[in-house]
């Protein structure tokens, strides 16, 4: 039997199907809400939370209650009730930075840098201090040499496989780090909020050496939960270790130098005959109990003081005698009572 090969007459369809690459609305939306996110990360604590609790509450509560009872109130804005939300707003949250930010400043300014420094963190690093104070020529260390001590603390606290002889290099390279940021000025508040580089600043550098410290973290560490971001300080005493994150470790050492390492420099210098080691240590260990003490009662007048303010903020936002939140839902007292009146008449 004859095969015949049969051929159809439908025509071929284009199975080649194109789509239209659609641009999507929110574009430019996400760049915009990463730069966000990273300039709250730059400003800190204060920037998360400030920025959280405007967004959140001061802007978002005054905006609606301009229009609280608007049909009930002809049409009217309601910007008593408006200004009111915005007192109490702009005043709760935003003071309970503010006070302790500006008692903070005033003791760092008239006590010393160290009071800006947990209690554990002075300990741990006045325990550092104290064991190598001096020179082998009996002046006092500078601070570079006190980094590099913090730093091999650090490092052998927050490493598991770091061997022995890179952990001094490491530790050495960061101190001459820490050294140059110090000399370095700081880039002003907008180039710093809005991230823009500028080399050599005090920002970067630190930046820079965040980003060194993290890799060495990341490479000589065997725990996979471990968190590279944080350094690990050995406070010396009882085998308590204290971590903190590693550029707030920094702010910790720089200003426990700026004080304690600098008062007693200063001390060792202004004497006619070299100061003994026993002495130098007594100086050190009275320095840093009275800074802990110190501490430990700033945090206490600080939480008073938010305290004593918070019972105060109802006087600076009840800005009228009524409850501007009902206005339009009760009718006034004069209508009221002439309404009574016109039904005791009849």
């Amino acid at each position: 039997m004859q095969i015949t090969k049969i051929t159809t007459t439908q025509p071929k369809q284009n199975n080649s199907i194109s789509y239209k690459q659609s641009t999507p609305s929110f574009k430019g939306f996400d760049s915009m809400v990463v730069n966000v996110m990273e300039a709250i990360e730059r400003g800190g604590l204060v920037a998360s939370f400030t920025t959280q609790d405007m967004l959140g509450t001061n802007l978002p509560r005054p905006i609606t209650a301009l229009s609280r009872n608007k049909k009930e109130n002809k049409g009217q804005k309601n910007k008593t009730f408006a200004l009111k939300e915005a007192l109490r707003e702009f005043t709760t949250g935003p003071s309970m930075f503010i006070i302790p930010g500006i008692i903070l400043s005033v003791a760092k300014k008239s006590i010393g840098k160290a009071m800006d420094i947990p209690a554990q963190f002075i300990k741990g690093m006045g325990e550092i201090y104290k064991s190598a104070p001096l020179t082998a020529q009996g002046a006092a260390v500078a601070k570079t040499e006190f980094y590099k001590n913090v730093f091999e603390n650090i490092l052998k606290n927050s490493t598991t496989t770091l061997p022995e002889k890179e952990l001094h290099a490491k530790a050495a390279e960061f101190a001459e780090n820490l050294a140059q940021i110090d000399k370095a000025k700081p880039k002003n508040f907008l180039k710093n909020f809005r991230g823009i580089f500028e080399a050599g600043s005090q920002q970067d550098l630190i930046t820079e050496l965040s980003d060194k410290f993290f890799h060495t973290i990341k490479t000589n560490n065997d725990n996979a939960l471990a968190d590279f971001t944080v350094g690990t300080l050995d406070v010396g005493v009882d085998g308590v270790k204290k971590s903190a994150p590693f550029k707030k470790l920094i702010g910790y050492m720089r200003n426990y130098a700026d004080d304690v390492v600098e008062k007693t420099t200063e001390t060792i210098n202004i004497q006619s005959a070299k100061p003994t080691l026993e002495k130098v240590t007594e100086f050190i260990n009275n320095a840093n109990i009275k800074r802990i003490t110190g501490r430990y009662t700033l945090n206490l007048l600080m939480a008073g003081a938010v305290l004593c303010f918070l019972p105060m903020i109802p006087k600076i936002y009840n800005v009228s005698k009524d409850n501007p939140a009902l206005r339009g839902l009760e009718k006034p007292v004069e209508h009221e009572k002439a309404e009574i009146t016109k039904k005791g008449a009849n």
